[in-house]
């Protein structure tokens, strides 16, 4: 699942330190990233795009699709019963963790064979990964989407289903200019403040 890369668009709280240039230049180096461990992990994907336009009208690399649904619970949900009508489990990624590798995605796959959910924790309280064999939306309610109490909440919501979960490696995502100190695209954050010397000298 992933935003358009469209100025002002994506990574919003990281664009209050470094500006929408930047946080979109970031998201171009997430967004590539991400494919290319896609790629890595021989696992057919696909993308779906937060919503339609002309990067998503000429995009070709992976098959697309649009998100459905009003708010991100509905969109996962929704997007894997697309998925799901197809194959027999699916794994659903985010395009903002710069320590997500191929290994982790093959990983997950193998997880998913004896477990009815996998989550990789991200150390927000969040995830930015999820795997299911079946989409129900008994998994999704009363999550408080973009709050620390996600990852909690979901595993409580398949111990009410009775569902059997496994865990992966906690990783981060780049949501802030300290998390992009701390990634593989630092460079962009001293990039950055030297573009902000240079103007203001």
């Amino acid at each position: 699942m992933a935003k358009p890369p469209v100025l002002g668009l994506v990574k919003t709280r990281l664009a209050a330190s470094v500006g929408d240039e930047m946080a979109l230049k970031v998201y171009f180096e997430l967004l590539a990233f991400t494919f290319s461990q896609a790629f890595e992990s021989k696992i057919e994907t696909a993308v779906h795009f937060s919503q339609s336009t002309t990067f998503v009208d000429d995009f070709s690399l992976f098959e697309k699709h649009i998100q459905r649904g009003d708010d991100l619970g509905q969109r996962i949900l929704e997007s894997f019963s697309k998925e799901l009508t197809s194959a027999d489990a699916c794994l659903m990624i985010g395009a903002d963790c710069p320590d997500l590798s191929g290994e982790i995605l093959q990983q997950a796959e193998k997880a998913l064979e004896q477990n009815d959910l996998v989550l990789g924790p991200s150390d927000d309280g969040g995830y930015y990964l999820i795997g299911l064999k079946k989409a129900n939306p008994a998994l999704f309610k009363n999550v408080a989407w973009s709050t620390e109490s996600v990852l909690r909440s979901t595993m409580e919501n398949a111990d009410k289903l009775e569902w059997k979960a496994k865990l992966l490696p906690e990783l981060f995502d780049i949501d802030d200019i300290e998390d992009l100190k701390r990634s593989r695209f630092s460079a962009l954050a001293v990039e950055n403040r030297n573009l902000a010397d240079a103007k203001g000298n």
